[in-house]
This record gives C-alpha cells, sequence and structure tokens, in this order.
C-alpha cells in the first residue's frame, strides 16, 4: 500500500511543515553532530587521527522508541574506518538494518565532512503537509538553496527532469546517476526526511505512550525493531514535536 493510500488521522496535516535540521561542526581531531527534527534529536561526536575513526560517543536526546539509545553500540562497527570512506562503504560496514537510521546517517554525515577541513556545514530541510496531493521539499546547506522538488507521497511530481522518480526504494540509486557531490550528500539528506516527514500523516504515529511495540511488518528494519530488541521496546510519551512555526528551535533540543 503507498502512502497516499493510507488513512490520514492527523486532524492538522495539510497546514504543517516537517522540518529537519542537521549541523557539523569539525575541530582539531574531532567533529562534532547533530540533528533535530519533529521526531528525533541525537547529537555524535566523533573523534579520528587523519587517517582512521579512532573513537564514537553519542546522545539519543529525543526518541520514538525507549530501545533507540542503546542502537549507539553498533554504530562502533565505524571505529576503525578510513576517514576517507564514502557513504556506501560506510554504510555496509555499519549494516544499516542493524543500526538507528537517523543516528547512522548523521554519523555518515560527519564522517564524510572530515576531509573538507575546519568548515562547520548545516542543512535544513522542509517537507510542506501535501496540499491538493503534491508536497513541497527543499533542503538548504549553510542557508544556500541546493534543491527545491515537488513530491506526491514517495514519487516526485517536478520539477520536470525527476518527475516520476521514487522517493523510496531505488532513490540511491537514481540520485547518483543524477547528482555527484555536494549536490548528492544534500539529495541524499532531503530524501531521508522526506521519508520522516511523512509521519505527520497520522495523530499517533507509532503507539501510546508506554505500550509495548509491535513487531514491523517488514522485519528487521533497524535497532529498535531487531528480533533481539523489539520485544523490550516501549513508545516514548511526548516524542514529537511540530517546528512549523519555529524553525529557530532546532537544535535546541527543549
Amino acid at each position: 500500500m503507498s502512502i497516499p493510500d493510507l488513512p490520514i488521522t492527523n486532524p492538522h496535516y495539510g497546514t504543517g511543515v516537517y522540518r529537519r535540521r542537521i549541523r557539523l561542526m569539525p575541530g582539531e581531531g574531532h567533529v562534532f553532530a547533530e540533528l533535530e527534527d519533529n521526531n528525533h534529536g541525537f547529537r555524535l561526536g566523533i573523534e579520528h587521527d587523519d587517517l582512521f575513526i579512532t573513537g564514537i560517543t553519542g546522545d539519543a536526546l529525543r526518541t520514538p522508541l525507549s530501545t533507540c539509545p542503546g542502537a549507539l553500540v553498533r554504530l562502533q562497527r565505524l571505529v576503525g574506518a578510513d576517514v576517507h570512506s564514502d557513504a556506501k562503504e560506510l554504510s555496509r560496514r555499519a549494516d544499516p538494518a542493524s543500526n538507528c537510521t537517523h543516528w547512522l546517517d548523521l554519523c555518515i554525515l560527519a564522517i564524510n565532512h572530515i576531509p573538507r577541513g575546519a568548515v562547520d556545514r548545516q542543512y535544513d530541510v522542509a517537507v510542506t503537509d501535501e496540499h491538493y496531493g503534491v508536497s513541497e521539499l527543499s533542503v538548504h546547506c549553510n542557508d544556500k538553496a541546493v534543491h527545491r522538488w515537488y513530491a506526491s507521497g514517495l514519487a516526485l511530481t517536478g520539477p520536470e527532469p525527476l518527475a516520476g522518480r521514487t522517493l523510496f526504494r531505488g532513490f540511491s540509486s537514481w540520485a547518483r546517476d543524477c547528482f555527484s557531490g555536494d549536490a548528492l550528500e544534500a539529495a541524499l539528506v532531503l530524501q531521508r526526511g522526506n521519508f520522516v516527514a511523512q509521519a505527520r500523516r497520522f495523530a499517533d504515529a507509532l503507539g501510546e505512550a508506554n505500550e509495548p511495540v509491535r513487531k514491523h511488518q517488514n522485519g528487521n528494519v533497524c535497532y529498535s525493531y531487531s528480533a533481539e530488541i523489539v520485544e523490550q521496546a516501549l513508545h516514548r510519551p511526548h516524542s514529537v514535536r511540530d517546528f512549523t512555526e519555529t524553525p529557530e528551535l532546532l537544535l535546541k533540543f527543549v
């Protein structure tokens, strides 16, 4: 079933904006990274010796499930990785299905930022609720617009060269054919944000506070839904924020 076919239970859907902000801040021998959106808040510290990753620390500040913070142990698979590894290499090494998707994405972005040197980078993603069947997706890097797309559910409707392209499985393949370098990274950031943005359709996207988590219909899709962890997981209360009118609060973690 495609997302547009699912019932919309959020009475405010159609009037809001999903927002995600990512900040990468390099220093001598380390990168500090933060991510916050409507559903998540994470921090990471990546240590390196200019050749290899030597340490990874992190804080799960706001998560939908009680077990999500435990995913930090899975990120340790990236200790020892070459700082010049590309995103695909790092993803294979980490095994995405056994990691927290969002924490792993942030970790890979931080590692890929190391070779750029001592320059901060901030991504701002905005995805409007669908209006007359279409939503607007945009990503800015350091306040400069990189991509502006239009979509219906998980398929692009514009701009014209991209119309009909998927925003779900298969996205990475076609994106790598169309973009490279910073434009490719920004496209991947935007696609990830759009996927999470679909949770705005539902009044209660996951479950009631402190309710045990049901197994995901597609099996092991991330750390908290893995077979050995999901039985311990509870839905966290008050984990969702709405930044429609308050983008300035992103990365304040309030």
